[in-house]
């Protein structure tokens, strides 16, 4: 037997919403769950992360409403589904950011001839010991194609300028690591 979804009008939701409301947020899953579930698996996310990221959508809805000037121009559920699908979105784009090390280096092998000559494993150790923010603004640099804008405000860094700053910082890093040890290799 199917259980009745209460009614409430859209001005009650998002009063209810605002003050926390179990009966409105019972109804807000019951009502909108299943499409924003299929829209978030559907772009390669889990049910469990799903289950975050339309919590998350809510709490953000939330927020919105207790600011004095917020007003909502569209209907809760499309407001609900952009906020769930650009949440969706910055959790793909976060998660790809972590890609695997070894196979940016057999890519880069195989498309450049100029890296024909290096030791995969040397290069992976060099990068792995980069950590963090180096590996990743290296592999968004590189592997991602991301402009210094994108990695500007992807690591939260004030200016462009800043941003290829330490681009050129994680290079040096990386040159200087690396090819004492490529100069010892090829030298013997």
């Amino acid at each position: 037997m199917l259980k009745r979804v209460s009614k409430f009008s859209e001005t009650q939701v998002l009063e209810g919403i605002k003050r926390g409301n179990r009966d409105v947020l019972k109804h807000i899953y019951q009502k909108y769950w299943p499409t924003i579930l299929k829209m978030v698996t559907g772009n390669g996310v889990s049910e469990d992360n799903a289950k975050d990221i339309f919590q998350e959508g809510i709490i953000t809805i939330r927020q919105h409403l207790m600011t004095s000037d917020f007003k909502l121009t569209c209907k809760l559920t499309t407001y609900l589904y952009s906020v769930c699908r650009y949440a969706c979105f910055n959790f793909v784009k976060h998660e790809s950011r972590f890609v695997d090390i070894m196979e940016y280096v057999e890519i880069h092998q195989i498309t450049e001839p100029r890296f024909n000559h290096l030791d995969i494993e040397a290069v992976e150790e060099e990068i792995r010991k980069l950590g963090y923010p180096c590996k990743q603004l290296l592999l968004g640099y590189y592997y991602h194609n991301m402009s210094a804008a994108d990695i500007a405000h992807e690591f939260d860094l004030k200016t462009i300028g800043n941003a290829r700053k330490k681009k050129y910082d994680c290079l040096q890093k990386v040159k200087k690591n690396f090819f004492p040890q490529m100069n010892k290799t090829y030298a013997s």
